[in-house]
C-alpha cells in the first residue's frame, strides 16, 4: 500500500542517516584497531623505543625555555595602538624611570618624625648607595657626561638637607633636635639645591601627618605646622635606559638589603620596601615555585590510580603495576608537549603552570578507561581470549572514546589559542599540543606496555582465571515463581520488576568477591533512580543554575595590575 511504501522510505532514509553519522566513528575504530594489531601488537618493544626517543627529543626543548613575567606583555595585546604608541614614545624620549621605595614607621611610637627616624632613613640610603652598580643604575640629573657624574634622583625627607653633615649641623647639634627638625620641615618648603630645589610634597614624604592646629592632610593650610607623621617615604629612581641585566641585579641587591634591614631594625622600626620589577620577579618566581605542587599532584594521582587498579582478592584482574606505568606515560606526555612547544619558541608563563594539573586529570582518565576495557575483555571473552582478541576488544571500546575526547579537547584549546590576550593564547597553545601528545603517548608507549603485560599474563593463564571467576560470579537466574499481572495489555512479573527497580535483590548474588567500590556504586545507582531523589536532584541543579545567573551582574573585572600578580 501507499502508506506502507511511505513508511518504508522513511525508515530507509533514517537508516541511511544513522549510517552516515556513525561512519566517522566506525572508520576511526577500524583505524585504531589496525594500528593496534599491525603495529603495536607484533612489536611492542620497538614501539616503546621509538616512543621514548621522540618523547625525550621533544622534551629536550625545556632547556630552551623563555620565561615571560612582565605584566604588560602577559595581559596586554602587543599589536594594539596603546602598545604601539608607548613603544613610539619610548623610542623617541626613552623609557620612563623605574623605581625603588622604602617606608619607615616606628614600632614603639605612633610618630616616626623624629631625629632617630631621619637618622635611620640616612642609614638605609647610605647602604643602598653602597650597593654594587647602584650609583651607575640610578637616574641622574643633567645630560650626557654631566648625567653620569651628577647626583642620583630621589625623594625623601633627607633631601631637605644637602648631605648628612648639613643635617647634623642643623638638627643633631641643636639644643632641641626635635624642635629644630619640626621647624625646618615647617619653613623649608623645597628640597635642598643639591637635590634640585623642587617643592617638597610633605603629605607624600611624611605619611598621615598630624598638625599643630588639629587639621588633617586635606584641611591643613600654609600656617599649619606638622608635629608628627606615621611613616616616612623614600623614593629612588633608576634609569630604565640602562641594561636590563644591570637594573635587575641592582633591584635584587636592593631587595636583599632591605630584607636584612627589616630583621636588624624590627625591635624599634618597621620597614617596608618595594621596587617596580618586584611584580615581574614574583611572577617569575611563581613559575618555579609551583614545581613542588606539580610533583605532589603527580604522586597523589599515581597513588590513587594504583590503588583503584589493585584488587587483592582478584589478582587476575588487578592492574596496579600498569596503573603506575600509565601515570609515568602521562608525565612523559606532559614533558613531551611542553618541550615541543618551547622548541617552537612559545614563551612560558606562570599561567602555563596550570596545565600539568589539568593534563594529569585528563591522562589518568585515559589510563583508567584503557585498563578497564582490558579488564572487561578478560572477564567477557570465552576462556579469557587471546592477546590479540583482548587487544581488539579493548581498543574498539576504549580507543575510540579516548580518541574522540582527545580531539574535542584539542579543538577547544586550539580555538582558545587565537585569543588576543598573550598569556591566555600561550597557555592554550601549551594545552592543545600537550593534549595531543598525551593521546599519542597513550596509544603508543602505554599501549605497548599493556601488550607486554598481556602477553606475559597469557603465558601464565591469568586471563583464563579471570574468565573462570567471572563465570562463577554471573550465575543465571533460576526459575522464579510466577506472579504476573496484566494491565492495559502488558504482562509483567512483580519480582523481576522489583529486582529491576532495586527494591528486591536478584535470585542469586555473585558467588565471587565484589569490591566495596562496586557495592557503593550499586547503592548509589539504586538511590539515584528513585523518583523522589531524581526530582530533588533536578530541583537542586535548577536552583543552583538560577543562583549562578543571578550573581552574574556582580562580577567585577580586575582592571588593575596588582590583582593579576601573585599575592
Amino acid at each position: 500500500s501507499r502508506l506502507h511504501l511511505r513508511v518504508t522510505v522513511k525508515l530507509n532514509m533514517g537508516s541511511a542517516l544513522a549510517s552516515a553519522l556513525l561512519w566517522p566513528s566506525k572508520a576511526l575504530s577500524r583505524a585504531i584497531v589496525l594500528w593496534m594489531l599491525k603495529v603495536v601488537l607484533p612489536r611492542p618493544k620497538a614501539v616503546i623505543g621509538v616512543s621514548l626517543l621522540v618523547i625525550f627529543t621533544c622534551g629536550a626543548g625545556v632547556y630552551n625555555i623563555n620565561i615571560k613575567n612582565e605584566g604588560d606583555e602577559l595581559w596586554v595585546p602587543q599589536d594594539t595602538d596603546v602598545m604601539k604608541n608607548r613603544d613610539t614614545v619610548t623610542a623617541r624620549y626613552g623609557a620612563p624611570p623605574s623605581w625603588q621605595s622604602t617606608i619607615l614607621s616606628s614600632a614603639v611610637s605612633p610618630n616616626v618624625l623624629t631625629p632617630g627616624g631621619v637618622d635611620t632613613m640616612y642609614d638605609l640610603e647610605t647602604k643602598a648607595n653602597g650597593l654594587p652598580g647602584f650609583n651607575k643604575a640610578c637616574l641622574k640629573r643633567g645630560s650626557g657626561t654631566v648625567a653620569e657624574s651628577g647626583a642620583c634622583v630621589y625623594a625623601s625627607i633627607t633631601t631637605l638637607w644637602c648631605n648628612r653633615s648639613h643635617y647634623n649641623v642643623e638638627v643633631t647639634a641643636a639644643v632641641d633636635p626635635q624642635g629644630a627638625l619640626l621647624q625646618i620641615i615647617h619653613t623649608r618648603k623645597r628640597f635642598s639645591l643639591c637635590h634640585g630645589g623642587g617643592r617638597v610634597e610633605q603629605g607624600r614624604l611624611m605619611g598621615a601627618p598630624t598638625f599643630s592646629d588639629g587639621s588633617n592632610f586635606k584641611t591643613a593650610t600654609s600656617n599649619s605646622s606638622i608635629t608628627g607623621a606615621s611613616y616616612l617615604l623614600g623614593w629612588y629612581e633608576t634609569d630604565s635606559d640602562k641594561p636590563v641585566s644591570a637594573l635587575e641585579a641592582v633591584d635584587q641587591d636592593f631587595g636583599d638589603l632591605m630584607e636584612s634591614e627589616q630583621t636588624r631594625l624590627r625591635n624599634n622600626w618597621r620597614l617596608s620596601y618595594a621596587y617596580e620589577s618586584a611584580f615581574d620577579v614574583e611572577i617569575g618566581r611563581s613559575v618555579s615555585g609551583d614545581i613542588p605542587l606539580v610533583a605532589a599532584a603527580l604522586c597523589l594521582t599515581t597513588m590513587a590510580t594504583v590503588l583503584t587498579q589493585y584488587f587483592r582478592s582478584q589478582p587476575s584482574i588487578s592492574f596496579a603495576k600498569l596503573g603506575g606505568w600509565g601515570m609515568t606515560a602521562v608525565f612523559l606526555s606532559i614533558v613531551m608537549g611542553y618541550g615541543l612547544v618551547i622548541w617552537c619558541g612559545v614563551p612560558f608563563t606562570s599561567l602555563s603552570q596550570i596545565g600539568p594539573f589539568i593534563f594529569l586529570g585528563v591522562g589518568v582518565d585515559d589510563v583508567i578507561v584503557m585498563l578497564e576495557a582490558f579488564r572487561h575483555a578478560r572477564r567477557t571473552l570465552p576462556g579469557g581470549g587471546t592477546v590479540e582478541s583482548r587487544a581488539e576488544f579493548a581498543i574498539e571500546r576504549a580507543g575510540v572514546s579516548i580518541t574522540i575526547t582527545s580531539i574535542t579537547n584539542f579543538l577547544a584549546f586550539s580555538l582558545g589559542s587565537i585569543t588576543v590576550i598573550p598569556a591566555v593564547r600561550w597557555f592554550c597553545i601549551y594545552a592543545s599540543v600537550t593534549i595531543l601528545c598525551d593521546f599519542l603517548v597513550q596509544m603508543s608507549l602505554f599501549l605497548a606496555i599493556v601488550v607486554i603485560y598481556e602477553k606475559d599474563d597469557q603465558e601464565k593463564g591469568v586471563p583464563a582465571e579471570a574468565y573462570r571467576l567471572a563465570t562463577q560470579e554471573t550465575v543465571p537466574i533460576t526459575s522464579i515463581p510466577s506472579a504476573e499481572t496484566s494491565a492495559g495489555g502488558v504482562t509483567y512479573n512483580h519480582k523481576v520488576l522489583e529486582s529491576a527497580l532495586g527494591t528486591r535483590p536478584l535470585a542469586s548474588e555473585p558467588a565471587g568477591a565484589i569490591s566495596r567500590f562496586d557495592k557503593m556504586m550499586a547503592f548509589y545507582a539504586d538511590t539515584l533512580m528513585k523518583t523522589p531523589v531524581r526530582i530533588a536532584v533536578v530541583l537542586v541543579f535548577i536552583g543552583y543554575g538560577a543562583f549562578c545567573i543571578a550573581v552574574i551582574p556582580q562580577i567585577e573585572e580586575a582592571r588593575q595590575r596588582l590583582p593579576l600578580e601573585p599575592t
